[in-house]
């Protein structure tokens, strides 16, 4: 299987990290275009991170996947009230030929090593009904999953899950509770949403 290694993201890779992303969240483009325009243009986020990973391929030298860490202090870091967790990962994406090797898992890997390092007691992100795929990487690395924080977004349905990094995590945060029914609006939920016109685009991967 042909090998990658992960490293913080560069100048130069914009186009092609704005690309994978352009392509990886195309579903959004009618159901969401302010948010694909945002995920597909890192210029709109990048240094606003508190770390940006891709992959690149060993062989071929080209960067394959790409993910966002956000922590608490970035202001991609979308927390639900009260607060669930402080941090998250988001705009996780690999480019389809690269798919299949273990990459994204890859990615989430080095967002957990770094907000452990930094400190972080729990990540969490929230995935749209409709991506699977992600799910069930998310489940495989031993995310749980916590009904009680979805949201209803404007693409639709966001499912939360969260990671603890510590052991002692639960004390820190508030105990679940019940699926909420009907689903919150994410606007009514999210912390320090300001602008009616940009919406900040959810945790969705």
């Amino acid at each position: 299987m042909p090998s990658h290694h992960v490293r913080a993201i560069a100048d130069a890779d914009h186009d092609t990290v704005g690309a994978i992303l352009a392509d990886a969240y195309e579903v959004f483009a009618t159901k969401a275009p302010h948010y694909h325009l945002y995920a597909s243009t890192p210029a709109m986020w990048v240094d606003d991170a508190t770390e940006v990973f891709v992959a690149v391929d060993d062989d071929a030298g080209e960067v394959i996947g790409v993910v966002v860490l956000a922590l608490d202090g970035s202001s991609l870091h979308e927390r639900v009230d009260p607060a669930s967790n402080d941090g998250g990962f988001r705009l996780l994406a690999v480019t389809p030929s690269a798919r299949g090797r273990g990459i994204a898992q890859d990615l989430v890997h080095h967002c957990v090593a770094a907000a452990r390092a930094a400190g972080a007691r729990r990540l969490g992100i929230y995935t749209m009904d409709f991506m699977a795929t992600a799910q069930r990487l998310y489940e495989r690395m031993g995310f749980d999953r916590r009904p009680d924080l979805d949201l209803e977004f404007p693409s639709g349905a966001g499912h939360a899950y969260t990671l603890d990094l510590v052991d002692d995590a639960a004390a820190h945060f508030p105990a679940p509770g019940p699926p909420a029914d009907p689903l919150v609006w994410y606007r009514d939920a999210l912390v320090d949403v300001v602008d009616d016109d940009e919406p900040p685009p959810p945790m969705c991967d």
